[in-house]
């Protein structure tokens, strides 16, 4: 009976081990040069919440159109798949284009508006 116990307890460390694995191996986001900065990560936060944000933008990149951040951040805050690997979202940005990013009123915005859905989503801190 303990040994049973021991193996269950170990399969689920094992399996933890797996999910933090995965999540230490970002893949870096490919540059667009057709989009501004400040969209390519917001984006790429978008893409790293969930596919559903993903699907939203090749939508809008058909259509031609700029993202809406409400938009996109309620798609985001569904969860993001349990096996992708997640996007480093400033791998390829120098630091000129990283200060712009910071400067943008657009980006912002889109942190604040993601951070206030996630957390009448997620409820943090209980």
């Amino acid at each position: 009976m303990l040994s049973r116990l021991f193996k269950v307890i170990w399969a689920i460390v094992l399996i933890t081990g797996v999910f933090q694995a995965i999540e230490w191996f970002k893949k870096d986001w490919p540059i667009d040069q057709d989009r501004t900065i400040v969209d390519q990560v917001i984006i790429c936060h978008f893409a790293n919440l969930n596919s559903g944000g993903e699907n939203y933008i090749a939508l809008i990149d058909t259509l031609g159109l700029r993202p809406d951040v409400e938009t996109a951040v309620g798609l985001a805050v569904q969860g993001r798949p349990r096996f992708s690997r997640p996007y480093d979202c400033f791998a390829n940005l120098s630091q000129e284009q990283f200060r712009e990013l910071n400067a943008s009123e657009d980006y912002r915005t889109a942190l604040k508006i993601l951070y206030r859905r996630m957390n009448k989503t997620y409820l943090f801190g209980r």
